[in-house]
């Protein structure tokens, strides 16, 4: 029952370590939580690693030159042998595919893409009748990763992503956002926040804004979301800059004053070799603090997620004035590939488990060369 446990966790965002290891060690001293860490972490390998990959390391030797299509034929391998190995959307992996990949092939003709996004809306179909109590959790990243993936491959919106938007409305927070509750315990990054999960729906309309045919309930639906975003500004840098990436195709999501705030921010946080360093865009803890290798370091080494995303977010709608940082990041990114073809960052949580939020780098750094190079750099 617990392996069936992490396994559904594991469909969850990113490496689901911290609950486990806080459900094993409570009132043990560091020696047993030092144990119960490392036996949470093989349950997650054992339960929802994908077998026969490769984990992603720091010391993978860099790429010569950049490739786009081994990124593109690194996620689609991943995201694929994901979904039929745990049979579930997870942001890191092939949610973050459906994103990124039609920036390089034509609509969705790759067959990869294809059982990706539909065993996806299989998924959200089913979860939107089950009665999981992490339901709005589960499908607003997928509602919002299928707008992007049918707003990038053309010109026509899948009914089925319209019905499962539409359905999000349905279960929409007076407030404007979706809130999910639950007695499990979810690590800080990405999953705790329900502001994140919202803000992903808002990306991703940005996207359809001129096919998602706005009716009296859609309509309604978007005005609180949008307004909901706004006034609930948050304060990390890493969703300041989703929220900036956002603000480009979703209109009212920033005024003038917030966007600048943000890019002056992203600037200031720029490292001297052109990329960013993810733990320097918020303060999220490691599992077990210092018994789960060193800390989050702030002024650590630039990596892929962070510079991916910052680079990303500045590529939308570039002022002048942003062009050296644009051409720092986009350096970095081309110089930093790793042989396999994707980026590496480091997990914010263990160094114990397979780590997957390379995956979601290597996406975000492929979606910002391309959206760069669209927009002249």
């Amino acid at each position: 029952m617990f392996n069936d446990q992490i396994l559904r966790m594991g469909c969850i965002y990113s490496m689901l370590l911290f609950g486990c290891a806080a459900f094993a060690g409570v009132g043990q001293d560091d020696g047993d939580m030092a144990a119960a860490a490392d036996d949470a972490a093989a349950i997650y390998v054992d339960s929802s690693h994908v077998p026969g990959f490769a984990p992603a390391t720091g010391t993978e030797a860099f790429r010569s030159y950049h490739s786009e299509a081994k990124a593109g034929t690194f996620l689609d391998d991943i995201a694929l042998r994901w979904t039929e190995h745990n049979k579930c959307g997870t942001c890191h992996t092939n949610v973050a595919q459906l994103m990124a990949r039609p920036l390089t092939i034509a609509g969705n003709t790759n067959p990869y893409v294809e059982t990706v996004r539909s065993s996806l809306l299989a998924f959200a179909d089913e979860t939107r009748q089950g009665d999981d109590e992490l339901k709005t959790f589960l499908l607003a990243p997928i509602a919002g990763a299928l707008a992007v993936n049918d707003g990038i491959s053309g010109p026509t919106l899948d009914p089925q992503v319209a019905e499962l938007l539409d359905y999000m409305w349905t279960v929409q927070d007076a407030g404007g956002g979706w809130s999910y509750t639950t007695e499990e315990e979810l690590v800080p990054f990405l999953e705790q926040n329900p502001y994140y999960t919202s803000l992903l729906v808002g990306v991703g309309l940005g996207y359809i804004n001129d096919r998602y045919q706005q009716s009296p309930l859609r309509r309604e639906g978007i005005n609180r979301l949008v307004d909901f975003l706004r006034h609930n500004m948050p304060t990390n840098l890493h969703e300041r800059a989703v929220l900036l990436w956002g603000s480009a195709r979703t209109p009212g999501l920033l005024t003038d004053a917030a966007r600048r705030s943000i890019r002056n921010d992203l600037l200031k946080a720029q490292n001297a070799d052109g990329g960013w360093t993810l733990p320097a865009m918020g303060d999220w803890p490691r599992l077990n603090g210092a018994l789960d290798g060193a800390p989050n370091d702030p002024n650590g080494p630039s990596d892929g997620y962070a510079t991916g995303l910052a680079t990303l977010a500045l590529c939308q709608k570039p002022k002048a004035s942003d062009g050296n940082a644009i051409d720092g990041g986009l350096n970095w990114l081309k110089t930093h590939q790793r042989i396999s073809g994707r980026w590496f960052t480091r997990s914010l949580y263990s160094d114990r488990a397979h780590n997957y939020l390379s995956n979601m780098a290597t996406a975000y750094a492929l979606m910002a060369i391309r959206d760069c190079n669209v927009n002249g750099r």
